[in-house]
């Protein structure tokens, strides 16, 4: 984790200073500009943003070597056909939830062509890397496939987040990093899941600390390659709960990945039902503790 990963605070003198609604968005700055009910970045920078757009957008359309903070300072915006915070480019992006505010962002159900002509495929997608930090509360309602979506690296540090998704709740495709924070998600099919299958040292999930509560449909946490927790505290329900679970007992997540191959997970559906992981600590992991 970057220092700036892991510290959610912001100069507010020299920030740009948004004020959201309906078709009338104001910005106090430069570096971002209005169009109707869509917010346009495109220069690095900071930029604070308050109120709700029923059915608006939040774009970062900056150079490749910009780094862009947005805090969320008492924000709400959906999207009803395509992401509500959507990253076309940026070198990084860091969403940042401001201390004592709640924020949601949220998707419709179904996105528009130009939407999925850019594999646009969450309520908070970004093509590049994206951090979510913050002593704030975010929600995030993935209504048309997944929750937050990062095309390169995703981190995770300090939030306080709610995730309802139809298909996964986090994706990286690189990589999921999460330092801390409090995530209740509840996913369709994965709820963390980090899916590049073309790079040895990538496609992993790693996990620092934080309280989880995770319902999924398939994986509780899917990593192609590695899956590395040293500290936190799960409560995971995965494919309908211990119902529906394998004969599997062994008191600890699976080694590798999905049938014995590569990668890693906990919980999650096999070809013969579902591994359910109900107790005890991973190897070399011993503040980690999982139940569900």
């Amino acid at each position: 984790f970057s220092s700036k990963d892991l510290d959610g605070s912001w100069d507010d003198s020299s920030a740009v200073h948004v004020t959201l609604a309906d078709g009338n968005i104001t910005v106090d700055g430069s570096g971002a500009s209005a169009d109707g009910s869509v917010l346009t970045i495109t220069t690095a920078g900071t930029y604070v943003l308050t109120g709700t757009l029923t059915d608006g957008q939040i774009v970062v359309d900056a150079s490749a070597e910009d780094k862009v903070q947005i805090v969320l300072n008492g924000a709400d915006v959906t999207c009803s056909d395509s992401a509500a915070v959507y990253v076309k480019q940026a070198d990084k992006v860091f969403l940042t939830v401001a201390d004592n505010t709640a924020n949601t962002l949220a998707c419709g159900e179904t996105f528009s062509d130009e939407a999925t002509a850019d594999e646009v495929t969450g309520a908070v997608f970004s093509h590049d890397d994206l951090t979510v930090n913050g002593s704030g509360s975010l929600t995030v309602n993935g209504n048309y496939k997944h929750g937050i979506v990062s095309k390169d690296d995703l981190v995770l540090a300090g939030v306080t987040l709610t995730v309802n998704s139809v298909s996964d709740g986090l994706r990286g495709k690189d990589c999921v990093k999460i330092a801390s924070g409090t995530y209740t998600i509840t996913a369709g099919t994965d709820g963390i899941q980090a899916n590049n299958d073309s790079d040895t040292t990538l496609g992993f999930v790693y996990i620092a600390g934080g309280t989880y509560t995770i319902t999924a449909g398939n994986d509780g946490i899917q990593a192609e390659t590695l899956l590395c927790v040293t500290d936190g505290d799960f409560t995971v329900n995965t494919g309908g709960g211990s119902a529906n679970a394998s004969t599997k007992t062994d008191g600890g997540p699976t080694g590798g990945g999905q049938n014995g191959g590569p990668g890693g997970s906990w919980g999650g559906q096999t070809n013969s039902g579902t591994t359910a992981q109900t107790s005890g600590t991973p190897a070399a992991t011993t503040a980690a503790t999982v139940q569900t």
